[in-house]
């Protein structure tokens, strides 16, 4: 029986196998693959885990150096593939170049895998491998098509213990598609400075620190059901195209420092509860998230500084999108946690000049009408106003009703008639009176039947002052709603 048929019979024991598990909308979640304990049970040739005569990592080199193509199915591989052991032809830039196509697929590589500095000139697939050592092509340059789909990079680096990166495609060039859909990085991934056309992440597991600082996606990138255990760093990467987020997790930080962003969409994506998202001089063109799913986790107080311009960027990305409420919660929030963080007393100053006076005005901003966006506040200034001032009338009889004089004729000795002015006899305005008389006073207006006694016409005066102050607060912020 060939490779082949040996490997078609042992089909079950390839990736399928290893990647099967619980499945979740979108995407196959699975556990994680313990790397160790498949290639131990490989070696001792368990049942279920015997692959035949393993395929010698040399012969494959030799095939590579004689400009053969590279095809292998349902094998494991021995030794260690690294192509600076040979000498094939370079460029100027002493780039070793490949010219054969590389199909590699449902294998397990034992050994360590060095394409540094290589140009591959076809397709590149490594389709559902274990890597049970470290893979390294940092510098390498994918002319065709790069596929990766459903691998395991178990990382274990017996050459550079310190070095945790289980797979090292830092300054790699993408030219044409890279694929890494359903692909496992057991330890840290190293993409610093890579340069992406299409790249398709979906499904990934990131079991450490996914580290993409610098990368270029010039095109479309696709990130969705992604699990990030450790920090996604996109530190100054660029996202030309469409990013896409959807149903990620993000188990700590999502890092976007200073990232240049046209189209971002994280929608949906989840963030445990010690998560931070940090967007510190990032550039936002357009990024699609809610702002109640944004909002805990958007770190914006550092060692030395608060990021402050995040928030001014939020509220300008929001209001491009048209949600309004979302840029209205966001400014909101800028403004509380900007008041917050001033205090009432300045340093280095004396006298009336050390108050804060900024401070006490975003205080007034705040409680009158919610920096502007919450015309609520300033609705219930303008009940609340209306009560209050009914409720003193009410209590300290502060008005009285205006009726009219009873005139009753009374005779003196049965000859002289006098007249006799006498007021109808009343209880005093009712509750509801008190509030009707104080609604008109907010408005201006003077009620008829109803009048202040004594000092209290000075506080219809100040409720008169009030009413204009508030009706024209909310008349302001009303229209600011509606008006965009």
């Amino acid at each position: 029986m060939d490779g082949w048929e040996e490997g078609r019979r042992n089909r079950n024991i390839g990736g399928a196998r290893i990647f099967a598990g619980v499945k979740r909308t979108g995407c196959e979640e699975r556990d994680p693959v313990d790397v160790k304990e498949i290639l131990a049970k490989i070696e001792r040739g368990e049942e279920g885990w015997q692959f035949g005569e393993p395929v010698s990592a040399r012969d494959l080199l030799d095939k590579i150096k004689r400009d053969k193509d590279v095809k292998l199915k349902y094998k494991i591989i021995k030794g260690d593939l690294d192509l600076t052991q040979l000498d094939p032809s370079s460029d100027a830039d002493n780039k070793l170049i490949v010219t054969s196509s590389i199909d590699i697929r449902d294998c397990y590589v034992m050994g360590y895998v060095n394409f540094d500095r290589v140009e591959f000139k076809n397709s590149v697939r490594f389709f559902r491998t274990v890597f049970g050592k470290k893979v390294n092509f940092c510098h390498a340059h994918f002319f065709g098509i790069s596929d990766f789909m459903g691998s395991c990079f178990g990382g274990e680096n017996p050459v550079e213990p310190w070095d945790q990166c289980s797979a090292d495609f830092s300054h790699v060039q993408f030219d044409e598609h890279a694929e890494f859909d359903q692909a496992q990085f057991d330890r840290t991934a190293c993409f610093k400075d890579a340069q992406f056309k299409v790249a398709n992440f979906r499904c990934a597991y990131f079991r450490k620190n996914a580290d993409f600082r610098r990368a270029n996606f010039s095109k479309d990138v696709n990130f969705s059901y992604v699990q990030f255990v450790g920090d996604a760093n996109f530190e100054e990467a660029k996202f030309t195209g469409d990013s896409r987020f959807y149903d990620a997790h993000f188990d700590k930080n999502l890092i976007l420092t200073r990232t240049t962003i046209d189209k971002m969409a994280l929608n949906n994506s989840q963030f445990k509860k010690e998560s931070e998202i940090l967007l510190k001089h990032a550039i936002l063109n357009k990024l699609y998230i809610r702002w109640d799913e944004i909002n805990p986790h958007l770190k914006y107080r550092y060692d030395d500084e608060y990021d402050w311009a995040t928030y001014s960027a939020l509220v300008k990305n929001f209001r491009d999108l048209v949600r309004y409420d979302d840029a209205d919660d966001c400014y909101y929030e800028f403004r509380k946690k900007h008041q917050d963080a001033k205090s009432w007393l300045r340093e280095n100053r004396r006298g009336i000049s050390r108050f804060n006076w900024s401070k006490l005005y975003d205080h007034i901003a705040w409680r009158s009408c919610g920096y502007g966006v919450r015309p609520g506040f300033t609705l219930a200034w303008i009940i609340g106003t209306i009560l209050g001032f009914a409720s003193l009338h009410r209590i300290l009889e502060g008005i009285a009703s205006s009726v009219p004089t009873e005139i009753s004729i009374e005779l003196f000795n049965n000859s002289t008639s006098l007249f006799i002015l006498e007021p109808v006899d009343a209880n005093g305005p009712t509750l509801w009176e008190c509030i009707y008389f104080s609604a008109m006073s907010l408005t201006g207006n003077t009620p008829e039947g109803l009048h202040p006694i004594g000092a209290w016409k000075y506080a219809v005066m100040i409720e008169s002052v009030l009413g204009y102050l508030f009706l024209a607060l909310f008349i302001v912020v009303l229209a600011r709603k509606f008006i965009r």
